[in-house]
């Protein structure tokens, strides 16, 4: 699942990009990996990969931000409206086992952005081989204190996170990486 959400976090990033700084970015891409764990969490099976596909779907059509996507822009100060002028009017990502697709527009064709039609694709077009976005650490917000931090349902996002990633934080972050250690 990290890889399929990791493909989908970095084409979302790569909309935004012209518009954040890499501080808001990086904090944007945290938080919308730490969502979209936590919601595909029981809605994952890699055995029927697309059974829960509708769950998985990032949507924004008229004029409605898909809620994981808000939250993680709430984080760094874009409201809905600022998403909605930035990202695509229309655009729909599906995040599969095995597969993450995306379409721009209601009749837009559908383009494969992970999964066995993307390496065929990109084996065709050159010789070079992917190579995957690299691992996102959980870090504070600078502008958050702990108090705030500590709220059950974000703690234990950032801990099935941690455990997902099975390595520890970066080292640098103090009392923060500190404190989620030994919560976790």
């Amino acid at each position: 699942m990290l890889d399929e959400v990791d493909s989908a976090v970095g084409f979302m990033a790569k909309i935004l990009s012209t518009n954040m700084n890499s501080d808001r970015m990086d904090t944007f891409k945290e938080m919308l990996q730490v969502a979209m764990l936590d919601h595909y969490q029981n809605h994952w099976f890699p055995e029927k990969p697309m059974k829960g596909s509708g769950y998985r779907c990032i949507r924004i059509v008229n004029n409605k931000m898909d809620p994981l996507v808000a939250r993680a822009g709430a984080v760094v100060g874009l409201n809905e409206e600022a998403l909605l002028g930035i990202l695509p009017p229309e655009f729909t990502l599906w995040v599969d086992p095995r597969e993450v697709s995306y379409r721009i527009g209601e009749e837009g064709s559908i383009g494969v952005l992970f999964g066995e039609e993307a390496d065929r694709l990109s084996d065709n077009s050159s010789n070079t081989s992917r190579t995957p976005s690299p691992p996102i650490v959980i870090t504070a917000p600078d502008n958050a204190s702990l108090a705030q931090l500590a709220s059950q349902e974000f703690l234990q996002q950032q801990c099935r996170l941690q455990h997902l990633r099975a390595s520890s934080p970066s080292s640098g972050a103090g009392s923060w990486d500190n404190y989620m250690t030994n919560y976790c």
